[in-house]
C-alpha cells in the first residue's frame, strides 16, 4: 500500500480531537507484523509499505516541535491510524 493519508481515510485510528493538528504534521509508515507484534518503519509518507499479514500504522514522522524522527514509541503515543 502507498504510505499516505487518503489509504488511512475512514479506517479506525486514535485521531480524536487533534486530528487537525495531526494533519499538519508529516506522518511515516510502521508495519507490525504477526505474530511478533513488533512494528518497524517500513516506509515515509507517500512511498509505499508492505506489511505481510500484519497492521500498517500512520503516525508522525517528527516529534511535535521538534526535528527528531519519531521512534514507535512516539509513534504509539501521538494519534495514528492502522489498517
Amino acid at each position: 500500500m502507498t504510505c499516505r493519508e487518503s489509504e488511512f481515510n475512514g479506517k479506525t485510528g486514535k485521531f480524536g480531537k487533534t486530528k487537525k493538528e495531526f494533519k499538519d504534521l508529516t506522518k511515516q509508515c510502521w508495519c507490525e507484523p504477526e505474530p511478533e507484534y513488533e512494528p518497524y518503519h517500513c516506509s515515509a509518507d507517500g512511498g509505499q509499505c508492505s506489511c505481510k499479514n500484519g497492521n500498517i500504522f500512520y503516525g508522525i514522522k517528527n516529534v511535535p516541535g521538534t526535528n527528531r524522527i519519531a521512534s514507535w514509541d512516539d509513534v504509539s503515543v501521538n494519534d495514528m491510524a492502522v489498517v
